[in-house]
């Protein structure tokens, strides 16, 4: 019959553009997965490889959630009440301590290069005074302290001190009151690690 309608001819089957146009949405979407999931591996395999050294430096510990490695420096430095912004007789860091730092500064860029960001924290006590923001301003100072003679290293490799970053955490991530934890951290960071 001329003009008469099949049963399959009623049905909208998909066209050949709507098939080529699905597929091309389905293939963006997988690759940027694997995108992620790669640039995710980048990271993971920078942050385990400088793990695997982390014995080279006293005080470093790795940080698997944050992926951060973190050097205390309380074996290195330890600082009075107060100091190194009191003015009554705080001592500064000896030269002994600044050859300690600059050691430190000159391991971190051989044995992690891979580290995206190196941050110096300054840290107080929980020990309060009379001004609720003293405990900030002292860490401040510890970190710019150690920041300088960091920053200023002629042993250390550039991209150390390019990586170089200062932070405050004040007495934010203290646990008690002490000399153990008036001190100074140094932080490498992963969580951007591009190598």
């Amino acid at each position: 019959m001329i003009g008469a309608f099949t049963e399959d001819e009623s049905v909208a089957w998909p066209s050949y553009v709507d098939f080529l146009s699905s597929f091309a949405i389905i293939m963006i979407l997988f690759a940027g997965y694997m995108a992620f999931l790669l640039s995710n591996g980048v990271r993971d395999t920078a942050f385990m490889a400088d793990v695997d050294k982390v014995s080279a430096i006293k005080g470093a510990t790795p940080d698997w959630d944050r992926r951060e490695i973190q050097v205390n420096l309380s074996d290195v430095l330890t600082y009075d009440r107060g100091c190194p912004l009191r003015k009554d007789g705080c001592l500064e860091m000896d030269p002994q301590q600044q050859e300690n730092l600059r050691e430190i500064g000159r391991q971190i860029g051989e044995y992690y290069p891979h580290s995206s960001r190196i941050s110096v924290q300054g840290r107080a006590d929980k020990e309060q005074g009379k001004d609720p923001y003293r405990n900030m301003e002292v860490a401040g100072s510890r970190a710019m302290e150690v920041f300088k003679i960091l920053k200023e290293c002629k042993t250390c490799a550039p991209e150390f001190r390019s990586k170089l970053e200062i932070a405050n955490v004040g007495d934010t991530r203290a646990y008690g009151i002490g000399p153990e934890y008036r001190t100074v951290f140094i932080i490498l960071d992963y969580s951007d690690a591009n190598e």
